[in-house]
């Protein structure tokens, strides 16, 4: 091989070639995103941005930059594949709720029943924080329990809203290097269940 190719992930080399390929033959700068094979061996995302000049043997001269984007694109990733996870369960749990909340406590992700029964969207919560959207005193409530959950310890949290009671589990997401970058908070509607339970208790007095 002529060498660069070889350390391109073997899933990204074909494109990368033709990319390359073509802003030779048309003279244009090129712009692409490929794994590169670290000394550890380990691959990593890259995007590239180089300019190609054709010197007097006619040998394509490349000047330009690598920029490692691995952290976001992995984080993207990462993200996408929760949000998959959490929409999927979602759609299993009637009256309940998903978030997904960044470090900087603001909404990536909002989906489910339960916010409908409570008048919302799911674009009322995202790219917002839980202090634009939430009432001030859940907002109160949530931020250290929010707080906990990016610093590794999970909460559960009961509280009463359009007169259903929900218990909401947050639990840490972690990318691959094990680093927290957001949590995921699961709420469901427990109101039957409450009620049943005051039901008996009531029974039994």
């Amino acid at each position: 091989g002529d060498g660069w190719t070889d350390v391109i992930h073997p899933s990204d080399r074909a494109q990368s070639f033709a990319n390359f390929h073509n802003a030779v033959r048309e003279c244009r700068p090129l712009r692409q995103e490929h794994r590169i094979r670290g000394r550890d061996g380990n691959y990593r995302w890259f995007l590239v941005q180089a300019q190609p000049t054709i010197d007097e043997n006619g040998n394509a001269i490349w000047f330009g930059a690598a920029t490692d984007i691995h952290q976001q694109r992995t984080s993207l990733e990462q993200l996408r594949h929760s949000e998959a996870l959490a929409r999927a369960m979602i759609q299993n749990l009637p009256g309940g709720a998903a978030f997904v909340v960044d470090r900087d406590l603001r909404y990536l992700l909002a989906e489910g029943e339960a916010l409908a029964i409570a008048g919302f969207k799911p674009e009322d919560f995202v790219g917002r924080t839980i202090f634009e959207v939430l009432p001030p005193e859940l907002a109160t409530n949530y931020e250290p329990m929010y707080r906990k959950a990016l610093a590794g310890e999970p909460f559960e949290h009961e509280h009463n809203s359009h007169g259903h009671t929900y218990i909401s589990h947050g639990t840490p997401l972690r990318s691959d290097g094990g680093e927290i970058y957001a949590v995921l908070a699961i709420s469901y509607d427990i109101s039957d269940r409450v009620r049943v339970e005051d039901e008996r208790k009531q029974a039994e007095q």
